[in-house]
Formats: C-alpha cells, sequence, structure tokens
C-alpha cells in the first residue's frame, strides 16, 4: 500500500468512521455536523478510503462506510476492524 500522507484530522475522522461502522455496507456515521468534517470526509473519499453508502440514492442524507482500501488504511495505522461484521458470500 502506498504512504497514506493522512493529516491528523483525517486520521482522526478514519477513526470516527471505522468505530461508527457495524458490519459491511453499514454504518452509523449518518451525520455531518460542520463545513469541516464534510471537507474531511471529502478528502478521505477522493483518496479511496471512505465512500458514502447512500449517494446514489436521493435520501437526502449520508451513511459513510470504509472502502477495502480504508479497511487496509486503519490496519495499516494499527485501528482496530475487528468489530466489522464482514459477509463473505
Amino acid at each position: 500500500m502506498e504512504n497514506l500522507n493522512l493529516t491528523d484530522l483525517e486520521k482522526s475522522t478514519l477513526v470516527d468512521v471505522c468505530f461508527q461502522m457495524k458490519e459491511e455496507n453499514f454504518s452509523e456515521y449518518q451525520e455531518v455536523y460542520s463545513n469541516q468534517e464534510k471537507g474531511l470526509l471529502g478528502s478521505l473519499i477522493k483518496k479511496g478510503l471512505v465512500y458514502d453508502a447512500f449517494k446514489d440514492m436521493n435520501m437526502g442524507c449520508y451513511m459513510f462506510c470504509l472502502t477495502s482500501k480504508g479497511i487496509d488504511a486503519c490496519k495499516k495505522l494499527n485501528i482496530s476492524t475487528s468489530h466489522i461484521l464482514f459477509f463473505n458470500f
């Protein structure tokens, strides 16, 4: 994996997304409280670490989850993902 080049605030936001993710494609990270938070999430989305599972549903809300690259990044940063339930089909 390439060097992540994350700022401290991006790392903090990545941790928040990780800990609010409960299972594959489901997270309780569903609200954005500030423009700064929105920008940090946008940055993580551009880096391919996070995605909005509700993006194409026109629901007027969010649900931020880790991508597989985001999960790998968490592991590289020693952020536990063991609480997230993944389904293997």
